[in-house]
């Protein structure tokens, strides 16, 4: 039977397997994420967690603001006490980050194993080291072993002549005897793997790992391109960690969808880097997730899809991300019913993840449930105004309602957020303010085609573009053009409301049934 290490601080206690927090014995209810967040400082062991690291493991691919972070670590003060236990706990490192006071901490194993009583003993005997990186005979241990109430230890570590302090500190004892050690503060067992980032003995590549999982968070083009770079640099280090292959798939595949470079091009470079993934590491929910989105975006197999999201899910039922993309797989194939329960349970694991929050909106807004499409919108707007794509998909529910208006405003927002140049942003709301929405319209269709003429052209933002002026054979050529290049622009043809003036073209009629586009 597998047991796993308990933590004790204060009138807490921490079960990380059974994501359980209690005080005196009764249970505080936390938010995933918020629990997370505990766990990962008082498994650091008084170390300082840098703000970069919290918020790239606890939110790992996607896009979170630091307040997100900050408003967590205070829904957790607030779950832990008040007063003058707020700073015995959870300590702010200003600019940095947080430290969990590692003297408040006692750690437990299930049999009843006190680690930090053999700290004091070894640390408070003479004779016994003094400090954790010191050793300890074998008759040291033994004492400490018989003082305790535990198993002796039967063997040391490999080539070793003394116990090093940090490895008895983490022992594991089993009923039978058997034992394993592991660095103290870990939640590790014999037989249940370690976080995916944690998958490598060597700290520069798991450093990089991290550095390229927060780029890629930030989703910009430059980010991206710095998160590929990280994770080239970690498999360079570890041509075996299997989490940084998945990171460096999750990159070229979002290089893609934002125009980076052609979908094609991007999804080979994808599929080359999860297959390796897989082949390295076949339990890696992450790996799963991200072959099950390459399946749906570029190969349009929804069932082989289908499959990958559900074993993902199998192995981690708790994992946000795989809800989420499963839901939006689900909106696609017009399974709405089956996507808001799944982009809801996404909601319920990761609360405040904006990327979320905004596609439960999207959802909302494919199955025509415009109103409250809006209300979920506006409620991401509110945990952060600054977060892009939440007024994007808010501008296209107020076009397909013709509150124009609102619609040019949410439009500009989004390009002013994601960094558009003054001009741009001023030039749409000025069109708008001089002719009303067919000027909007027709100087969208200009300048993108202006700037197809520098950059990759979007089929998608064309095709949507001239369906908006009503011109119906140029946006059929640019959908006809994302279908050639396996365009994301296809992935959405049944639900996409933008789409609606054309679902009576018998173009686009034939386009939907042509093999394997539309499920």
């Amino acid at each position: 039977m597998e047991k796993m290490s308990l933590y004790e601080f204060s009138h807490f206690r921490l079960d990380p397997a059974q994501r359980i927090l209690l005080r005196q014995g009764a249970r505080v209810h936390l938010h995933p994420k918020t629990f997370l967040i505990l766990q990962i400082l008082v498994e650091a062991n008084g170390e300082v967690v840098s703000k970069e690291e919290l918020m790239t493991r606890v939110w790992p691919d996607v896009v979170v603001e630091e307040n997100n972070l900050t408003k967590n670590i205070s829904l957790l003060r607030k779950a832990l006490g008040n007063g003058a236990e707020l700073a015995e706990f959870i300590e702010t490192i200003p600019k940095i980050g947080y430290r969990f006071r590692a003297e408040a901490l006692t750690i437990r194993s299930q049999n009843g194993f006190v680690e930090d009583a053999v700290v004091a003993r070894v640390q408070g005997t003479a004779g016994h080291p003094q400090t954790p990186n010191d050793v300890a005979s074998d008759e040291q241990a033994a004492v400490i072993a018989q003082e305790q109430n535990v198993a002796a230890p039967r063997a040391r570590p490999s080539g070793s002549r003394k116990w090093p302090v940090i490895a008895l500190l983490s022992l594991l004892v089993f009923g039978s005897g058997f034992f394993f050690y592991a660095r103290r503060g870990a939640s590790s067992t014999m037989k249940t793997k370690p976080a995916a980032e944690e998958r490598t003995n060597n700290p520069e590549a798991r450093r990089l790992y991290l550095k390229g999982r927060y780029e890629f968070s930030r989703r910009s083009h430059e980010a991206l391109l710095k998160g590929r770079d990280s994770f080239e640099q970690a498999i360079k280090l570890d041509p075996n960690y299997a989490a940084a292959w998945v990171g460096l798939a999750n990159c070229w595949t979002m290089m893609g969808q934002i125009n980076v470079m052609p979908q094609a091009d991007a999804v080979t470079h994808a599929r080359a880097a999860i297959t390796r993934a897989l082949e390295l590491d076949d339990s890696l929910v992450e790996a799963h997730a991200t072959l099950a989105l390459i399946k749906t975006n570029h190969d349009w197999d929804w069932e082989g899809a289908e499959r990958e999201y559900r074993r993902a899910l199998a192995l981690d039922a708790n994992y946000a991300q795989g809800w989420h993309w499963f839901a939006m797989h689900l909106s696609a194939m017009e399974r709405h019913d089956e996507a808001l329960s799944a982009i809801r349970r996404a909601e319920e694991l990761d609360p405040v993840s904006l990327i979320i929050n905004t596609n439960h909106g999207w959802i909302l807004w494919c199955a025509r449930r415009h109103d409250e499409a809006i209300a979920q919108l506006r409620k991401t707007i509110d945990l952060n105004p600054h977060f892009a794509n939440a007024h994007a998909k808010l501008g296209n529910v107020h076009e397909t309602r013709e509150e124009y208006a609102e619609a040019v405003e949410e439009h500009a927002k989004d390009y002013d957020l994601s960094g558009a140049a003054p001009e741009i942003v001023a030039g749409m709301r000025a069109a708008y303010r001089q002719g009303g929405w067919s000027a909007f319209a027709r100087h969208e269709v200009n300048r993108l085609q202006q700037e197809s003429q520098t950059r990759y052209a979007n089929p998608k933002e064309l095709a949507l573009a001239w369906a908006r002026v009503g011109d119906k054979d140029r946006a059929m050529e640019w959908l006809e053009r994302g279908y050639a290049e396996r365009s994301e622009a296809m992935l959405y043809l049944k639900v996409d409301p933008r789409y609606d003036g054309l679902r009576n073209d018998p173009r686009f009629v034939a386009l939907l049934r042509r093999p394997r586009l539309a499920p």
